[in-house]
């Protein structure tokens, strides 16, 4: 004996990958998905309730790691250097750096992809175009004067840069988790 199962509309639009909100899953009338965001290269399967053009936490967190590992190199680098030693630990000093304005850049383009407001974004490029000026800048100075002032600038832009990474990384987190309208 065959018992066939009953279906309702709901399932074959569902099976076929139509995409409901939660208010149109309390309405009975289903809108479709639009064709040109159901690309599985782009966002991978169709879900509902997530938003094509968000992007996956799980890179944010790997760039968030760099992020803080270069971070760390780079302040120790830099106190070392600060010390009076290690003058031939520069370039490696510079390319922690590097590393992490890099970093921080790629977390502000993925939290700006993920409905990070645009201020924080664009503060987060900004400071990562500061820290690298300042600490050329520092090359090109003659010890004493100012000096002094444009090593601690260097320094606490170089926290700041770790800190706003952090925040990048937590933001992205906080748009991925809120739910969509």
């Amino acid at each position: 004996m065959v018992t066939a199962r009953a279906t309702t509309a709901t399932d074959d639009r569902a099976a076929v990958g139509w995409r409901t909100s939660p208010a149109a899953a309390r309405s009975p009338v289903r809108v479709p998905r639009p064709p040109f965001f159901q690309s599985e290269f782009v966002d991978g399967p169709v879900s509902p309730g997530v938003a094509p053009w968000t992007v996956d936490v799980s890179g944010a967190r790997a760039i968030l790691m760099i992020a803080r590992v270069a971070g760390l190199g780079a302040l120790v680098l830099g106190f070392v250097l600060w010390s009076g030693r290690g003058g031939v630990l520069v370039p490696i000093h510079m390319a922690c750096g590097v590393i992490l304005v890099v970093a921080l850049w790629a977390l502000a383009v993925i939290a700006g992809r993920s409905g990070v407001p645009g201020g924080a974004v664009g503060m987060a490029i900004l400071w990562g175009l500061a820290v690298p000026i300042l600490g050329g800048l520092q090359l090109s100075l003659p010890k004493g004067g100012g000096y002094g002032v444009i090593r601690v600038a260097h320094l606490l832009l170089g926290l700041g840069a770790i800190g706003l990474a952090e925040s990048m990384a937590a933001r992205t987190r906080r748009m991925r988790a809120a739910p969509t309208r």
